[in-house]
């Protein structure tokens, strides 16, 4: 990810990106513990995507009609439930809830995002297919997200839970 950024240019740390330079955004299982990461990246999405994006573009597009700068559009899209922006905090509290430093309006606690009903965000009618010759000529399907054995160990477990199974 570092690699990515100084090819393209862009300052590591997110304190040296002002509001001209792109919110550099992570999510996804990589992202679970994203404290690692937590100097570079603006933002990160706890969880699943599908239906925090939609949410998310929505709060941008005022931010951005609005001219805020990237201070305050940060602190509008940390109220999105799954969205951490560790720029606002500076530690856990002795009960387990974030400390805010910047701004006490933001959240406390931060809930990865899932998807409850999978059959409703995924529309196979309309499926992207390249145009080209694709390895083993194949598509994958996703039938279920998680793991029906849940142990303590796994990162699908870690990741996808609660399990939940396309039935369609």
């Amino acid at each position: 990810v570092l690699n990515i950024l100084v090819l393209g240019g862009i300052p590591l740390e997110s304190r040296q990106r002002d509001g001209t330079w792109p919110l550099v955004i992570a999510g996804g299982v990589c992202c679970l513990n994203p404290e690692p990461l937590a100097d570079f990246v603006d933002l990160f999405v706890i969880g699943e995507a599908e239906e925090t994006i939609v949410e998310f573009l929505k709060i941008y597009r005022i931010c951005k009609r609005r001219r805020f700068d990237k201070a305050r559009m940060l602190l509008a899209l940390s109220r999105l439930k799954g969205v951490y922006v560790s720029a606002l905090y500076r530690g856990v509290a002795k009960d387990g809830t974030l400390e805010p430093s910047v701004d006490r309006r933001a959240p406390r606690t931060i809930v990865k995002r899932f998807v409850r009903d999978l059959e409703r965000s995924m529309d196979f009618s309309y499926w992207i297919v390249p145009a080209i010759e694709i390895v083993h000529d194949r598509i994958g399907i996703e039938i279920m997200r998680g793991c029906p054995h849940g142990c303590r160990f796994c990162q699908a477990y870690a990741s996808f839970y609660p399990l939940r199974i396309i039935r369609k």
